[in-house]
């Protein structure tokens, strides 16, 4: 899964008469056509929990993650720390409107190591535009904050992960010999072994479900506030 640090936002909420509270969608969504949206975005969800998140078109597995939560009149307006950025959100006839300005990403974790690194240097990625968002189900907003990239290790891959799976594995006194990337036929039979010990069936690949029993982590991240 992938996530991003925005920095802390301050969000200023403005006091309201009684009876003027705006109702409000649990989850909202902008999804793209053909044409990206402002920026390259593809995807923009907002959550009840006030938690944005952000898909850029060619990076699936990448989800930028921010919070503005919304005040009963359904507006919100967020400086978001980190080189500054401002979000402004408002409920308009029962559709979200999210307008980002320099909204400044300097902290990304990833799992995919081809995505937008040239995107990127020393000021970060700054996010700008004004998006649309419609009432949707809320497992779309769920779904859109565990994003998670397909990941099985098998005999013949050469990732990083591997090697803290072969540290994990020799920990545990299945693997002998040194850890590297190279998920080999060694690495499948250590990982049968494990997982058979485990009450699984005795296959060589590593999911993503195996990782985590053995604590390893997919996920990669740079940069900072």
């Amino acid at each position: 899964m992938t996530r991003t640090l925005l920095g802390p936002a301050l969000c200023l909420v403005l006091p309201l008469l009684p009876g003027a509270a705006t109702a409000q969608a649990p989850c909202y969504a902008f999804e793209a056509g053909e044409t990206p949206g402002p920026g390259g975005i593809e995807t923009v969800t907002y959550a009840a929990d006030g938690i944005f998140t952000l898909v850029y078109r060619g990076a699936p597995f990448v989800a930028f993650d921010g919070a503005c939560p919304l005040g009963p009149d359904g507006t919100a307006s967020c400086a978001i720390d980190c080189d500054g950025g401002q979000v402004e959100l408002a409920v308009v006839a029962g559709q979200l409107n999210i307008a980002f300005d320099h909204l400044r990403i300097e902290s990304v974790n990833f799992e995919s190591l081809i995505f937008g690194l040239a995107q990127w240097d020393a000021d970060g990625l700054a996010v700008g535009g004004n998006f649309t968002l419609t009432p949707v189900a809320p497992e779309i907003c769920t779904a859109t904050q565990k994003l998670s990239q397909p990941l099985v290790l098998q005999p013949g891959d050469y990732f990083p992960a591997v090697e803290r799976l072969e540290a994990a594995l020799a920990q545990a006194g299945y693997f002998i010999g040194a850890a590297d990337w190279y998920y080999t036929a060694e690495t499948a039979e250590a990982v049968a072994n494990f997982r058979g010990d485990m009450g699984l069936a005795p296959e060589g690949h590593a999911d993503r479900a195996l990782l985590r029993r053995l604590g390893v982590q997919v996920t990669y991240g740079f940069g900072g506030c």
